[in-house]
């Protein structure tokens, strides 16, 4: 089981906000929802995590408790993807009887020339 604390930001991301930190309680992961207005801001978070208990290798609890770690993460954000096509095909059916397929083309955004 772990437990993450955010010890510092100097974005305007609200840590405090469960919709912003969507890690799950002793979840190893720590997960950011990062709002669509984010394009060229930059976000300075610095995390810290403590291993509550250790862990076997099959995932089960171990005895004791294990240490904490701590890391800063710098980033910039990414506007939204813009210009492309997504296609449907085929282009009617009916809902869990018809297997679609869907293809994405043509999407660009600030810092990649294409997406995909």
């Amino acid at each position: 089981a772990f437990a993450w604390s955010v010890a510092v930001s100097s974005s305007a991301l609200n840590l405090s906000d469960p919709l912003v930190v969507q890690t799950q309680p002793h979840c190893p992961f720590l997960k950011l929802f990062v709002p669509n207005d984010v394009e060229g801001k930059v976000y300075r978070v610095q995390v810290a995590v403590t291993m509550l208990e250790s862990t076997t290798a099959d995932g089960e609890d171990g005895e004791g408790g294990g240490g904490t770690g701590m890391a800063v993460f710098t980033f910039k954000g990414n506007g939204v993807p813009r210009g492309g096509v997504l296609t449907a095909s085929p282009s009617s059916g009916t809902a869990f009887e018809t297997q679609f397929a869907f293809t994405l083309e043509q999407w660009h955004d600030d810092t990649r020339e294409d997406l995909l």
